[in-house]
C-alpha cells in the first residue's frame, strides 16, 4: 500500500493513520470498548519502509505516540522486550510500560 497519495480519497497508510488519530481524539475506544488507551503496531518489510511510515506519521497533528513501527526482524524477537520506533519524533518504546519509557506515550 502506498504511504501517501495525492488525494485523501485514495487508500494509503497515511489515511489509516488519520483514522486512528481521529478514533483516539474522539475517545471511541473508551466509549465502545471501555479501554483507556491503545497502540497501533506496524510491522513492515524494511528499515527504509519504517522510515517512510514515520515520515507520514510526523504529518499528523497529534497522537504520534499511538503508533509503533518495526521492520520484520522484530518477529524473530521477544515482542514484549523489543524496543519499537515510536511515531513521536526520535522516541523508542516498548510494548510494556517500563519506568524509563513512561514519558514516551501520546503527544
Amino acid at each position: 500500500m502506498p504511504v501517501v497519495r495525492q488525494k485523501l480519497s485514495q487508500t494509503s497508510f497515511y489515511r489509516k493513520l488519520l483514522a486512528y488519530e481521529a478514533t483516539w481524539a474522539s475517545k471511541v475506544h473508551q466509549r465502545h470498548l471501555g479501554i483507556p488507551r491503545f497502540r497501533v503496531l506496524t510491522v513492515t518489510t524494511s528499515a527504509a519502509r519504517v522510515k517512510s511510515l514515520l515520515d507520514a506519521c510526523s504529518r499528523l497533528q497529534r497522537g504520534h505516540g499511538l503508533f509503533l513501527f518495526a521492520d520484520r526482524t522484530v518477529l524473530e524477537k521477544d515482542l514484549l522486550a523489543t524496543v519499537w520506533q515510536c511515531g513521536k519524533a526520535a522516541v523508542m518504546s516498548a510494548l510494556v510500560d517500563l519506568p524509563d519509557l513512561a514519558n514516551s506515550y501520546v503527544s
